[in-house]
């Protein structure tokens, strides 16, 4: 069990906003991946399909000399 004082602390505005990003970005991709060529009906899907994708990028990069923008576009498929 985690116990704490109770305070508020200073950064709590900040962690509220980049999780409301954070949820941003996950909720319109998912809603992307249903509605494109992949047509995914579950979130277990959705989170099955970006490990697939994210396994793919590491094995691209592993075969790249140096990270750059260009091989980013490759975990989003644009590459």
């Amino acid at each position: 069990m985690v116990v704490h004082s109770g305070d508020e602390p200073s950064f709590i505005g900040t962690l509220i906003e980049n999780s409301h990003d954070y949820l941003d970005v996950a909720l319109t991709n998912i809603i992307e991946l249903s509605c494109k060529e992949y047509g995914i009906s579950s979130l277990e899907q959705a989170f099955e399909l970006g490990k697939i994708r994210y396994e793919r990028f590491e094995r691209f990069l592993r075969k790249e000399s140096a990270f750059s923008a260009e091989n980013i576009l490759q975990l989003y498929g644009q590459n």
